[in-house]
């Protein structure tokens, strides 16, 4: 749904259906007009119980045309995060949560995925990354920063297979959101049950 506020009424319109009916939507990154949605499905918390099969994806009006992206590669788990470039809506993320070897045959294996042409094809970036939930994804100038369950990683944006843990004092535990300063000096981490840290960004 998305609402717009201009001289008439002030209200909100549903714009996609996505997943069809039943399914929940997990994740959007928005580029002016340009909008990703991932989902799940079932609904019911996207729980692959009571005799429903999981199902995952990635819904973009990109090009003009809401549609689902064809991604044979991407894997069928819990989508955590959508992350659009701000200068090119063409160029975005999805990080997946779950594991890619434990729990669920055939679920797909890597955590972070990069598509440079609106989500027809998309790359395993995952590189040297712990086969652990990935929550959050931040893009900040030449880096990337991931947030997992265990810690929080950083890679360059042209190199981003080769991760590197991002400072040494967070504590190992679910690192949930992270949020830049208003002037892109530091950032804020939120974790599961340790607080929020920061850490000053590297210029």
């Amino acid at each position: 749904w998305n609402t717009r506020c201009a001289a008439g009424p002030c209200d909100w319109k549903r714009i996609r259906d996505t997943g069809g009916p039943g399914a929940s939507t997990t994740a959007i990154a928005v580029n002016r007009d340009t909008i990703y949605a991932a989902w799940c499905f079932p609904g019911s918390g996207c729980n692959p119980g009571q005799g429903f099969e999981f199902d995952s994806g990635i819904d973009t009006n990109y090009g003009g045309r809401w549609h689902t992206v064809n991604a044979p590669n991407l894997p069928n788990r819990y989508i955590n995060q959508v992350t659009v470039d701000p200068k090119d809506p063409a160029h975005v993320y999805a990080v997946y949560g779950a594991f890619s070897r434990r729990w669920i045959p055939g679920a797909g294996v890597g955590h972070v995925f990069e598509s440079s042409n609106g989500g027809r094809t998309w790359r395993d970036i995952s590189g040297n990354l712990p086969d652990i939930p990935a929550d959050d994804l931040l893009l900040w100038k030449d880096k990337l920063v991931l947030a997992t369950d265990s810690n929080v990683y950083i890679a360059e944006r042209n190199d981003p297979s080769a991760w590197t843990r991002f400072g040494r004092r967070l504590p190992k535990s679910a690192t949930w959101d992270l949020t830049p300063s208003p002037d892109g000096s530091y950032i804020v981490a939120a974790t599961h049950g340790r607080g929020l840290w920061s850490i000053n960004f590297p210029k």
